[in-house]
């Protein structure tokens, strides 16, 4: 295919960066978006048949409250469990990841194939669980281990996301956390909540004056600091309400909006070190390991900003980075700033919120750079326009 901008690349006028973003958006109708093509058939089968075999190693769980019967859902709609289960952690991490790989693969079909992208891309990073979807076009792998790869990497986000919520009360609110948040003025309660607008010391100076007052297993964090103006807190539902409670006046005041996230865990936080042992003993029952030294290009990390190839393993690094520690966005995208060889980022989703967060981060630099998503119609438009 004779596309306009792998052209410039070729001619090296333009390198991409590669992003993938993290939870938040609905993955149902994403990760079905190009189902009606048949050379989309493959990838398919590979995740339902990830699913199929995560569930296998595990005997029950109460995690999974409504099951996970992904084929069924997809050819009956109407068989979809409440979408506040869709969200949950069991179900959200590794189906968030088959969207962003059905984006992905239409992406690869279209024409940029696996080997050219990453010979015009300078990097990658992923916003949350997005770091792991990033390790995946840019990982060394034979061409005939393609969708088997594609299958080991859902039945270990499935994993993951199974051990998180089993170390958590509850996949869904309460009816009194509802009931609670409603008479606050919010909605959906969750463990984790955006703050948004003025800064980054104002909230955390709150949490710091909030956690001198409660027991460390009711402690908020802040946990993702994603632009200048927006930052993520982490903590039992309770707790996050009770924060709420204390200081709405001054957050007003403040010009703050506290917005509840859909999500069932207080990810990025102390809370989630008890996923540790038990993922661990998972990840060596059914063998996965990814290694830094097979990533074809710098995967930079969003806690430290560290090139990941040179981490010896990382399945349990992974782990480590969305699970317990926090997140800065501005560190994993550090490199699109600095180098002025990276002329595009190539965003692959969910949604559009990843690429607004880059976009904010840019523009607080003075930065401008084209982030075109692979997951938005109107930038398909121009990934795949020809010559």
């Amino acid at each position: 295919m004779n596309i306009k901008l792998l052209n410039k690349a070729a001619k090296k006028e333009i390198s991409f960066f590669i992003q993938f973003g993290g939870q938040g958006a609905f993955w149902y109708k994403e990760f079905l978006k190009y189902l009606e093509n048949p050379a989309m058939k493959p990838f398919y089968e590979a995740v339902i048949n990830g699913i199929k075999e995560g569930l296998g190693y595990i005997k029950s769980s109460e995690a999974l409250l409504h099951g996970f019967e992904l084929e069924k859902w997809i050819n009956d709609p109407d068989s979809l469990p409440d979408e506040e289960y869709l969200y949950s952690a069991p179900i959200s991490l590794p189906m968030i990841q088959a969207a962003q790989f059905a984006h992905y693969e239409n992406f690869r079909l279209k024409g940029y194939n696996k080997d050219s992208f990453v010979e015009y891309s300078k990097g990658a990073s992923g916003h949350s669980q997005g770091l792991i979807s990033a390790s995946f076009p840019i990982y060394d792998m034979p061409e005939e281990e393609y969708y088997e790869t594609i299958k080991s990497y859902t039945i270990y986000l499935f994993l993951m996301g199974l051990r998180a919520q089993e170390t958590q009360p509850g996949n869904l609110a309460t009816s009194l956390e509802k009931e609670r948040a409603d008479s606050l003025g919010l909605t959906n309660p969750a463990p984790m909540a955006a703050l948004l607008g003025s800064n980054h010391k104002q909230v955390e100076k709150l949490t710091d004056n909030f956690n001198e007052t409660v027991a460390k297993d009711e402690k908020i964090y802040v946990s993702l600091y994603n632009t200048p103006e927006n930052r993520i807190i982490s903590g039992p539902r309770g707790s996050l309400l009770d924060f709420y409670e204390k200081y709405k006046e001054m957050l007003e005041e403040s010009k703050i909006d506290f917005i509840f996230l859909k999500t069932s865990c207080p990810f990025h936080c102390d809370h989630m070190l008890p996923i540790r042992e038990v993922f661990n003993s998972d990840m060596k029952n059914i063998g996965f390991e990814l290694f830094g030294s097979k990533l074809k290009l710098p995967l930079y990390s969003f806690f430290d900003g560290r090139n990941m190839q040179k981490d010896e393993k990382l399945a349990m690094t992974f782990c480590d980075e969305l699970m317990i520690k926090p997140l800065f966005w501005e560190k994993g995208i550090l490199r699109v700033i600095k180098e002025n060889e990276i002329t595009h980022i190539i965003d692959f989703g969910p949604g559009k919120t990843s690429q607004r967060l880059s976009a904010d981060i840019l523009k607080s630099h003075n930065c401008e750079k084209p982030i075109l998503s692979a997951a938005v119609i109107k930038d398909q438009k121009i990934l795949f326009e020809t010559e």
